[in-house]
């Protein structure tokens, strides 16, 4: 088969890629990180270290003078997984490395793979000279026969192009028998979000209002979103209204397998970890919250994701 490379860019494709080890029973592979944002890398080196998983960490600024070298390069691998289908570093270097004859393969990451393969998905790449670069990596792909191959998610979902792997996270799934214990908040990024009408802070609000009547009894934890600059902000306004901070080290789902958590209810704002958490802990309380953005394209895509959350058993929870 020969050596296998994953081209990882965050904490949770981190997770995607054991589980991908484990169902295809690779067993000789590297790991490369092109650089992304240094407290994603700090979660990923950890993880990876935790693991005892050697790893290349490569800064990739501009794809054509920081990947073109790599075409040049010797080491070459049969097999590859890119840990984001539309990551405009991690393509492209696949391509690179890749040798003659061999398969580019894609992980989840995040909600877009509800997206990707709707009725009407966005375009890969928007920019015109991201496109440009990216046909000229297309062309390389076909000259070496490079085919993208496996899509393996954890939705149900169809695709004519690839070849659908389903992916269970099997080896995050747990039998403890620990008393379900608490209510979980996973926070989004309230930094780059505009919302309409209603600011971040009052859906929170309105959340730990509804999780108190619920369930009176249980302590409420927020789990930051590791990219939301509005962090340091947020806590202060969750201190007064008596929430605790839940910060992750890796991600939420690898924190509470480690840590033998079994939530009793978890909400969270339309996120991917909602779903994983569901493939987790079968028996705890699952919702989403939907909620109205100033760009309509978002929103269409926020209503597939509420969608695909929906048929996979998690019900939404609409506060305004």
């Amino acid at each position: 088969m020969g050596r296998t490379l994953f081209l990882i860019e965050s904490p949770f494709q981190c997770l995607c890629m054991m589980e991908a080890i484990h169902h295809f029973k690779i067993t000789d592979f590297d790991v490369m990180i092109p650089y992304g944002d240094e407290y994603s890398n700090e979660m990923m080196f950890r993880f990876l270290e935790e693991k005892e998983i050697s790893y290349e960490a490569r800064p990739i600024t501009h794809i054509l003078y920081d990947v073109g070298p790599l075409i040049f390069s010797k080491k070459k691998y049969k097999n590859i997984f890119v840990g984001n289908y539309s990551a405009t570093k991690s393509y492209p270097m696949a391509v690179a490395l890749a040798s003659f004859n061999s398969s580019i393969n894609y992980l989840d990451d995040g909600t877009q793979a509800l997206e990707l393969f709707s009725e009407h998905p966005k375009p890969r790449y928007n920019k015109m000279s991201i496109k440009a670069v990216i046909a000229l990596y297309r062309l390389i792909a076909f000259l070496k026969n490079a085919r993208e191959s496996i899509f393996f998610t954890m939705y149900d979902v169809k695709s004519d192009r690839f070849r659908i792997e389903k992916n269970t996270f099997s080896t995050l799934c747990t039998n403890n028998n620990h008393e379900y214990k608490g209510a979980y908040i996973i926070g989004t990024n309230s930094s780059i979000l505009k919302f309409v009408d209603t600011p971040y802070i009052d859906y929170i609000k309105a959340i730990v209002n509804r999780i108190r009547l619920m369930y009176p009894n249980e302590p409420i934890y927020y789990c930051p979103h590791r990219r939301d600059t509005n962090n340091k902000n947020n806590e202060l306004i969750f201190r007064e209204i008596g929430i605790e901070l839940f910060n992750t080290k890796v991600s939420v789902e690898y924190d509470f397998f480690t840590q033998d958590i079994k939530p009793k209810y978890i909400v969270g704002f339309l996120s991917n970890a909602l779903f994983t958490l569901k493939k987790m802990f079968p028996g705890t309380c699952i919702e989403t919250v939907p909620y109205k953005l100033e760009d309509v394209e978002q929103n269409r895509e926020n209503s597939v994701i509420e969608n695909g959350l929906n048929e996979n058993g998690i019900a939404s929870l609409h506060l305004f």
